[in-house]
């Protein structure tokens, strides 16, 4: 987020106060390839299982294929048969691609920003052991 911290403060209290969003953050130490692939793996079945139907993507430009590999592979082990689509877009291409962005860059940021996000939040670190 490039916003200052009086706009930043805005943002994100707009989105926790408007009670219509939860979010799942994965994140973890590793290769960045490794840890987006395993983070798409462990999202999947909690996806399914708030019955969420269509899963938004931002883009990596040339590397979309391996994100469509991954979640393709755990749709088919999980073998769940439900409605579940997925789509890539470029980061400006749906106004919630912007909150995850916000959500993500308060988790990371840590300290009264993770704190300021937590009602809203699950997170579950996907590093290697």
């Amino acid at each position: 987020m490039t916003e200052r911290d009086s706009r930043r403060r805005q943002i994100l209290d707009a989105v926790v106060g408007s009670g219509q969003l939860s979010a799942l953050a994965f994140y973890g130490k590793g290769r960045e390839t490794d840890v987006r692939a395993e983070s798409f793996r462990r999202m999947v079945n909690p996806l399914l299982d708030r019955g969420v139907q269509r899963l938004i993507i931002e883009s990596r430009q040339g590397r979309d294929q391996r994100d469509r590999q991954v979640l393709v592979e755990e749709l088919r082990r999980l073998d769940r048969p439900q409605p579940f689509r997925y789509v890539h877009l470029p980061p400006h291409g749906d106004p919630l691609l912007w909150v995850a962005d916000a959500l993500a860059w308060s988790h990371s940021a840590g300290g009264t920003w993770r704190a300021r996000i937590a009602d809203i939040t699950a997170a579950e670190d996907v590093s290697p052991p």
